[in-house]
C-alpha cells in the first residue's frame, strides 16, 4: 500500500510542478536586491541572483499562487522569515537550477502552502535549512527535494520546531540528495497514511538523521526504498515512530 502512495504523489508533483511553474510569471529584478517584508501583503515575491528576503515577525506573503518564488537559473542569497509566508500553491518555489546560498533558509515564523518548500530540478538550497517555527504541507509535504536537487547544508529542526506534511514530512525523490543530514530536536510528522521522512529513487542523505525529538509517521517514522541510502547512520535519543514501523530500510543505511 505504502508503493502505491508514493508513486501516486510522484505523479501529483510532476503535474503540480508544470502547473505552479507556469502560473508564476514575474517581472525579473534589474538588479540585486534586499528585500525586507514588514507588514501584510499579497503579492508574490520574486528572487533573482544576488536577491535575499527577510520577513519580520510583523510580515507576511498570503499570495493565492507560489507565495516566494526563486526563478529559473537563479542565485539568491539568503531567506530569513520570523513572520508568515502562506502560498495557495508552494510557500517557497525553487524553480529549475536555482539556488539559495549564503545562510540559506531559516526560519522562526510560519511557512504553509499545498507543498511549503520545494526544490525541484536541479536546485539547491546550499545554506541548508534552519527551523524552529511551523512548515506546514497542508496537501503534499512539507519539505521536498525533487529530481537531482539537494539541500547541501543540511536541515536542522531546532526544539520547538515542526516539520509536517499530509503526505510525507520530508520527501526526497528522483537522484535528490541532503548532504549535511538531518538533525532534529523537534518534530517531524507525516500524515495518517504517510511516512515522516522518506527517501526514494536513488537518493541520499548524507551526514546521518540524529534524533533528540519526535519523528512520527502513519505509516513509518523514516523509510529508505530499495535504490537509496542513508550515509552517516540514525542516532536516536528521541522517538521514531510509525503506525507500520519506526524505521523501514530497503536500501543502505550506513
Amino acid at each position: 500500500m505504502g508503493t502505491i502512495i508514493a508513486r501516486s504523489l510522484k505523479k501529483t508533483l510532476v503535474h503540480t510542478s508544470a502547473l505552479i511553474g507556469a502560473a508564476f510569471l514575474t517581472a525579473q529584478a534589474a538588479h540585486a536586491a534586499n528585500i525586507t517584508v514588514s507588514t501584510p501583503t499579497t503579492t508574490p515575491v520574486s528572487l533573482n541572483t544576488g536577491d535575499s528576503l527577510t520577513v519580520t515577525n510583523t510580515g507576511s506573503i498570503a499570495a493565492s499562487s507560489n507565495a516566494v518564488q526563486v526563478n529559473v537559473g537563479a542565485a539568491a542569497n539568503f531567506l530569513n522569515n520570523s513572520g508568515s509566508i502562506v502560498g495557495g500553491s508552494v510557500g517557497i518555489f525553487l524553480v529549475n537550477n536555482s539556488t539559495i546560498s549564503g545562510g540559506g533558509i531559516v526560519n522562526s515564523g510560519t511557512i504553509k502552502g499545498f507543498f511549503p518548500i520545494f526544490v525541484q530540478h536541479s536546485s539547491d538550497i546550499s545554506g541548508g535549512i534552519t527551523n524552529s517555527g511551523t512548515i506546514n504541507g497542508v496537501v503534499g509535504g512539507g519539505i521536498i527535494v525533487q529530481t537531482n536537487s539537494n539541500i547541501s547544508g543540511g536541515i536542522i529542526n531546532q526544539a520547538g520546531g515542526t516539520i509536517k506534511g499530509v503526505t510525507n514530512g520530508i520527501f526526497l525523490v528522483n537522484n535528490s540528495t541532503i548532504s549535511g543530514g538531518v538533525a532534529n530536536s523537534g518534530l517531524i510528522q507525516g500524515g495518517s497514511t504517510a511516512r515522516d521522512i522518506l527517501v526514494e529513487a536513488n537518493s541520499v542523505i548524507s551526514g546521518g538523521v540524529v534524533n533528540s525529538g519526535t519523528i512520527s509517521g502513519g505509516k513509518t517514522g523514516i523509510l529508505v526504498d530499495a535504490t537509496s541510502k542513508i550515509t552517516g547512520g540514525i542516532v536516536d535519543t528521541g522517538l521514531i515512530t510509525g503506525g507500520t514501523a519506526g524505521i523501514i530500510n530497503a536500501g543502505t543505511i550506513s
